[in-house]
């Protein structure tokens, strides 16, 4: 089991802080502890973001400390010590492509031949105009086939069936083993009679069977969630109607507030509570000088225990 000393220094003197830092620092103990007291959140009062900030110089272990105030948010970047800082644009693609590693089968390469974009895929241009970003892409790629599905016709008078079915064929019309396939399974209840000779020669009629489907319903009354990047024409009611695209319901907000032209990307170095560091999520915001961040990302040396984040300021 690991042990970590932390001495506090409301056991030394306070007519002499600078000793009793000075005394800690050449000790064997990893952290110097400060309990923050404002009087009101608990009834005693200690010393404020100054006097650590004072002490600072006299020591290089990590200050462990401990804040026992109210508005703790109000007060928090007055007790982290900020390093140094850089701003970048937070525009790193020009371009962001969303789509199936498995686009291989006989109707899905049709398509992109005609359409010369992937079935289902997206392409987001990000709008970068005003910027020297860089010209490398960006792919968000799901391992999943992303079948192209057809309804049959009754060839006896050219209607259509309630029946829709998938060619897992490449473009030479060969079965092959290609990645996992996704796709939603929709149930008929009273649909196209299919027949079928059993093994006593007899015909043996079906109208309640499972189909596959891009789209979570039959009807985009019921529901317009699929599992296509962009909108596409939907292969059982032949419309647009289907909007509820994954780049819609799950990509659009995020990447349009990430790379936005007023997000800016502060890199900074700071010393943080390991308090804050413990109880960090990284869907917290962040005020420093009065700005509202979103944690990009951040890496904590806890020997040191300077830590580097990545912000992204809040438009």
């Amino acid at each position: 089991m690991s042990i970590t000393i932390s001495p506090s220094i409301l056991g030394g003197s306070f007519a002499n802080m600078q000793e009793t830092v000075k005394l800690i620092d050449q000790s064997k103990a990893e952290y110097i502890h400060f309990d923050v007291m404002d009087g009101d959140f608990v009834p005693n009062l200690t010393f404020g973001p100054q006097f650590i900030s004072n002490v600072r110089q006299y020591s290089k272990k990590i200050f462990d400390v401990h804040l026992m105030i109210n508005r703790v948010g109000k007060f928090l970047d007055e007790y982290i010590k900020v390093d140094s800082s850089t701003v970048d644009s937070a525009l790193p693609f020009k371009e962001i492509k969303l789509g199936y590693k498995g686009l291989d089968t006989f109707l899905a390469k049709q398509f992109e031949q005609l359409e010369n974009v992937g079935w289902g895929t997206l392409d987001f241009s990000l709008d970068n105009a005003t910027y020297d970003a860089p010209q490398n892409d960006y792919k968000i790629e799901i391992p999943f086939e992303h079948l192209q599905y057809q309804r049959l016709i009754n060839q006896n008078g050219g209607a259509n069936t309630t029946i829709q079915w998938g060619w897992y064929v490449n473009d030479n019309e060969e079965s092959y083993f290609g990645n996992p396939l996704i796709f939603y399974a929709i149930r008929q209840t009273s649909g196209t009679a299919i027949s079928f000779r059993n093994t006593s020669n007899s015909h043996v009629s079906v109208s309640n069977y499972i189909i596959p489907s891009n789209s979570k319903a039959i009807s985009s009354s019921t529901s317009t969630e699929n599992i296509h990047f962009q909108l596409e024409v939907n292969e059982y009611t032949n419309d647009s109607t289907f909007t509820g695209t994954l780049f819609e319901n799950y990509y659009k907000n995020y990447l349009t507030d990430v790379f936005n032209n007023s997000r800016r990307l502060t890199k900074v170095k700071a010393m943080l509570p390991l308090k804050i560091i413990y109880n960090l999520q990284l869907n917290d915001k962040i005020s420093l000088n009065n700005n509202n961040y979103r944690i990009n990302s951040i890496t904590t040396n806890l020997t040191t225990g300077e830590s580097s984040l990545e912000l992204l300021n809040i438009v």
